[in-house]
């Protein structure tokens, strides 16, 4: 199984990020990312999206969506394809009731979007540092991404990705969020 532990993506591309616009927002570190935030916030109100985390939906032949069994559908606008996942971008939504009730997307610039009943929220890297975007429009700054890693339990408060596949199975978590990892989905082929 192939596993992608993305706890601080935005960390590492942003060490190696040529320089690009200006950071703006308050400086924020350790105590921003371990506290109440807008990320965690988002999560929370993405939960009503969520099925149940024991239930696991069925992927589409083309990869396009994955349905469960209490209605909620993940729809995947970039095909998911088991045999070609290495340089995958995430871009999905999740419909619950006939309708979008959250997406997440990673765009070719490394920035993430998390859209939920809140509003958007985004972060990407810039130069060293991060730029974060609340729901609220409130912009936030890390000066130098790669001094979160000192961090307590790093891997589990900061925004991240952990995806795993392999033939028979994908599944994505979010990370950072009020317990730690917020699972979004697993899926198995038809």
């Amino acid at each position: 199984m192939k596993l992608t532990a993305v706890a601080a993506c935005f960390l590492l591309a942003a060490t190696f990020c040529a320089c690009g616009d200006e950071l703006v927002g308050e400086e924020i570190g350790c105590d921003w990312f371990s506290g109440e935030n807008c990320w965690k916030a988002s999560l929370t109100a993405a939960a009503d999206c969520l099925h149940p985390t024991d239930d696991i939906g069925t992927l589409s032949a083309d990869g396009t969506q994955c349905d469960f069994t209490d209605g909620t559908q993940i729809v995947f606008l970039n095909p998911i394809d088991l045999a070609n996942m290495d340089y995958y971008r995430w871009n999905f939504e999740i419909h619950k009731d006939d309708a979008i009730c959250m997406s997440f997307c990673e765009n070719s610039s490394d920035r993430r979007t998390l859209t939920t009943s809140l509003g958007v929220y985004w972060d990407e890297p810039r130069g060293l540092g991060i730029q974060i975007s609340c729901p609220s429009g409130t912009k936030y700054k890390v000066l130098v991404a790669s001094n979160l890693i000192t961090c307590e339990n790093f891997k589990k408060i900061l925004p991240g990705i952990k995806a795993a596949w392999e033939n028979a199975v994908v599944s994505f978590t979010l990370t950072g969020g009020p317990d730690g990892d917020t699972p979004i989905f697993t899926c198995h082929p038809e």
